[in-house]
């Protein structure tokens, strides 16, 4: 007796598989042909031969089978399921030898495509050969040479399959990639061992995480550290996202309403939805009145020196412990609270519904599945732990979308925030030296004789929803000149500055900077490396050069 009639294996799954593979593998190729071609000297090597070899006598099975069945019917019979099946496959092994030398050409892994291809491709034949095993005996001598054509062809598809399925050797590619890198770029230089195997891993290596064998080899002789590990794979590399999220969201910013969601979406769809199953539980109320303590914080922290003059400290140590203790730490409780009786009600509610559901069975029903007997009662509390989780995890669900909406509200307010314009401030090379001050010159070109800094008819404002804060600045500055801009609290003495640098929006007006500007902002900051690193400021240790500064700086 037989599982599947030959109609059904002939006409309807092989059919079904090479139509599937034909498309696949067309929106493939098309995609390989926009690719460059590695040089053949790295790439045409005696297995790129091999898999041609094998792959050209496989196309030949499907043919010569094909002929002989035409050959051995009548001209009205010759349209049925078993010639459209054999028609279909010999299309399909000639797109798979075609897709075999572009894949080996342009690509450094393995065909995913073509590996599941020659996988299904050998389960159906096993599952065809089942069925003509079964009913040799109604074979004729003729046809039974066909079945060797074919079952040899099954030979060599497993061996095509195995061939492709070898790792290819990562020197042929990469020599072949970065023949035209530059010898100092170190991307290139590490491609030979700190290539992440995650990138050039087929299929099934990714299924069984078989890539990671080789880190997993090294750990049993000697602890593994950061120069052991392989590079990020580019496809979740920082500067690739970003620039993919960057082209996305200038797409999104040409729309009346742009939305962060698309951007994002578009960048990295799958990775969210599978990070949102993972993400941290945080409350809503909780992660506000943290932010509100952390903000008072660093405005105390800012304003030390004027807090410190003025003796304020005890009036806003009691602002902050009021924040605190009235807002923070009430949330906290209630936050602790509640994941008291929620861990309570996630642990007691499953027995009681259980418990009930039993009880209520047995008084009021008891017949519908029959007595409640044990096996009865363990598939009803296999069920019920299926629905278990989904419950427990609902509310979290909630909490995880809240703090994510304030999290993209602040970064969406972030990236609609006006861009500063680069042309606002002209900046000049070099100074020229000058002893007596001109008056301001309208023309900000080259000939500002001999200003450092001139402003002309300037005026200034931090966005464009916000009135100027600066009107009318005319100032200027001669090489070599020492200035104190003063001024009461709020009179704009940072602003103005901060105009200079090109950190507020130019509203009218020129500004023009000459030479380098050296500027020690308001508010300190610091790197949380040592001394030295802060004072060098990634530059090249010299020891005189370095005593020098710290001798001028009175450090």
């Amino acid at each position: 007796e037989l599982d599947l009639t030959p109609c059904f294996e002939h006409g309807i799954i092989m059919p079904v598989l090479n139509v599937l593979f034909i498309g696949l593998a067309t929106y493939r190729l098309k995609k390989l042909q926009a690719l460059y071609t590695l040089p053949s000297l790295y790439t045409k090597t005696a297995v790129y031969w091999v898999k041609l070899t094998l792959a050209s006598a496989i196309v030949a099975a499907p043919i010569l089978e094909l002929l002989f069945t035409a050959s051995t019917q009548p001209l009205s019979g010759i349209f049925n399921v078993f010639t459209v099946g054999l028609f279909l496959q010999s299309i399909a092994y000639v797109v798979a030898l075609r897709l075999h030398h572009y894949e080996h050409t342009r690509m450094r892994k393995s065909s995913d495509i073509l590996l599941l291809y020659w996988l299904f491709t050998i389960v159906v034949s096993l599952v065809i050969l089942r069925t003509d095993l079964a009913t040799r005996y109604t074979l004729s001598a003729t046809y039974s040479a066909v079945l060797m054509v074919r079952y040899t062809m099954l030979a060599l598809t497993f061996v095509l399959f195995s061939v492709e399925l070898v790792p290819r050797k990562m020197s042929e590619y990469v020599l072949a990639e970065d023949d035209d890198d530059d010898d100092d770029d170190m991307t290139s230089t590490s491609r030979f061992g700190v290539r992440a195997p995650m990138e050039d891993a087929n299929i099934f290596s990714l299924l069984t995480f078989s890539w990671m064998s080789p880190l997993l080899k090294l750990s049993q002789s000697k602890q593994i550290t950061e120069d052991d590990l392989w590079e990020v794979p580019s496809h979740i590399a920082p500067v690739d996202v970003a620039e993919t999220f960057d082209v996305h969201w200038q797409h999104e910013l040409d729309h009346c309403a742009p939305s962060l969601w698309r951007a994002l979406w578009r960048t990295t769809g799958t990775h969210i939805v599978i990070g949102g199953f993972f993400k941290l539980i945080h409350d809503y109320e909780l992660t506000k009145n943290q932010a509100k303590r952390a903000s008072l914080i660093v405005e105390v922290l800012s304003g030390i020196r004027a807090i410190k003059l003025y003796a304020w400290e005890r009036p806003f140590v009691r602002k902050i412990q009021n924040v605190r203790e009235s807002l923070e730490l009430v949330s906290l409780s209630k936050y602790g609270q509640t994941l008291a009786w929620f861990s309570i009600s996630s642990t007691a509610v499953p027995f009681l519904v259980s418990f009930t559901t039993f009880l209520i069975y047995s008084l009021f029903d008891n017949e519908s599945h029959g007595p409640l007997t044990a096996q009865l009662v363990f598939v009803s509390l296999a069920l019920f732990g299926l629905l278990h989780s989904p419950l427990v995890t609902f509310p979290t669900a909630i909490s995880v979308i809240a703090n994510a909406k304030i999290s993209m509200n602040r970064i969406h307010k972030l990236l609609t925030s006006d861009e500063l314009d680069m042309e606002s401030v002209t900046r000049l090379e070099r100074v020229r030296q000058s002893n007596h001050r001109s008056p301001v010159q309208g023309n900000s070109g080259s000939d500002n004789n001999g200003f450092a800094v001139q402003v002309t008819d300037g005026s200034f404002s931090w966005s464009s929803k916000e009135l100027a804060i600066l009107e009318n600045i005319n100032f200027s500055a001669l090489s070599g000149e020492h200035l104190a801009i003063v001024g009461r609290v709020g009179s704009g003495k940072s602003s103005l500055l901060s105009a200079l640098l090109g950190d507020m929006r130019k509203e009218k007006g020129n500004v023009v900077l000459c030479g380098q500007v050296a500027y020690v902002p308001q508010q300190p900051w610091i790197m949380n490396v040592t001394l030295r690193s802060n004072i060098l400021f990634g530059l090249k240790y010299d020891e005189s050069f370095y005593t020098r500064v710290i001798d001028a700086c009175a450090l």
